[in-house]
């Protein structure tokens, strides 16, 4: 798998960049970059604190710092203190929380395993690894996975792909075979030549169909968990996300809105999907939900109770909704959301023309 990117602890555009002194201060560190004002306070700091810094750097910034710090000029005290307290108020305006991409990755990153994420972020490093070398797949493939391809190659073949792959994948893989079979493959292992690059070629070729379709099998999935993540958010963070992954040209964004439900989709559902979802809800979690939602909504929701249910729940909604937090609103919807969800999977509703069919 090609090396995933590290993003930059340092803003690009201020790499190298000079400042202008202000208001004719002659203070030395209205001069340095801001890269030379990082590698000025690195310095500064004491080694435990500086080294649990380091850590947040790529090598590439690492060495320019190191470039860096050899040209430093000499600063005093009270200039640090400035740099310091220029740091702070940096850090005291916060990142903005509109960057709806970065909030996106993060979230891809810290839920999906490693080789998922990229393939979701990247979607063409999947496609470039099929392309290049199909015994790159075959590593990040199971022995479940790999079996089916192998059932009807000759033992000749087999064995030839078995030498490789790594060792464990290779004995996983041999374990799945009969017992005759087994130990047809050993002795050809053990009795393999060189194979020429030819039949190399003619051996990938043959299984690369077959490996490609297993492939997209797997981006689709991407698809399926990359919306399952997006549902765990509000509607004001999912539009901002939404809006940036079109805006930045994510394709194929129809395949991941199919798998994707929140509450204020239960009008895509049918009259009778949604009796079937609000009945595995418990009332609490439906008062919860339609605390200041729109009026459409509630009817809907009202509609799709029993009539001792609607009335306990108009009756919560008469009441005032002190103390009752946004979080645990959201955390109410998200539950009725996933109920549909799980009822769609299970094939017992359907999410409507937009969603998941039944």
């Amino acid at each position: 798998m090609a090396e995933t990117k590290e993003e930059s602890i340092i803003p690009e555009d201020e790499l190298g960049i000079e400042y202008p002194l202000e208001n004719g201060n002659s203070s030395v560190i209205y001069t340095l970059s801001g890269q030379q004002k990082a590698a000025a306070l690195l310095v500064a700091m004491d080694k435990p604190t500086a080294a649990r810094f380091l850590k947040y750097f790529n090598s590439d910034e690492l060495r320019k710092l190191s470039s860096q710090v050899r040209n430093l000029p000499d600063i005093k005290i009270s200039d640090f203190e400035k740099l310091v307290q220029e740091f702070e108020e940096a850090f005291a305006e916060g990142a903005s929380f509109s960057q709806a991409e970065e909030r996106f990755t993060s979230l891809v990153r810290e839920t999906l395993p490693e080789d998922e994420a990229t393939a979701v972020l990247d979607p063409n490093q999947d496609t470039d690894r099929t392309d290049s070398n199909v015994f790159e797949i075959m590593d990040h493939m199971t022995a479940e996975e790999l079996q089916p391809y192998l059932t009807n190659e000759h033992p000749q073949t087999v064995a030839y792909i078995l030498s490789r792959l790594p060792d464990e994948l290779a004995a996983k893989v041999l374990l799945a075979q009969i017992p005759a079979v087994r130990s047809n493959i050993v002795q050809r292992i053990i009795h393999l030549k060189p194979v020429y690059a030819a039949a190399d070629v003619i051996i990938s070729q043959a299984l690369h169909s077959a490996l490609v379709r297993q492939t997209e099998s797997k981006q689709k999935s991407h698809y399926k968990r990359i919306a399952m993540i997006l549902n765990q958010l509000d509607k004001n963070e999912l539009d901002a996300v939404i809006t940036s992954l079109e805006s930045i040209g994510i394709e194929d964004m129809s395949n991941i809105r199919a798998h994707m439900f929140m509450f204020e989709d239960i009008s895509r559902l049918t009259s009778r999907a949604r009796l079937l979802l609000f009945d595995e809800i418990p009332v609490e979690t439906i008062i919860t939900a339609l605390r200041n939602a729109d009026t459409t909504l509630i009817e809907l929701t009202l509609a799709s109770l029993s009539q001792r249910t609607r009335r306990m729940v108009e009756t919560e909604l008469a009441t005032s909704d002190i103390g009752l937090s946004q979080d645990k609103i959201m955390r109410a919807k998200r539950e009725i959301a996933n109920t549909a969800l799980r009822l769609a999977q299970q094939g017992k509703i359907s999410l409507g023309a937009e969603g998941i069919a039944a």
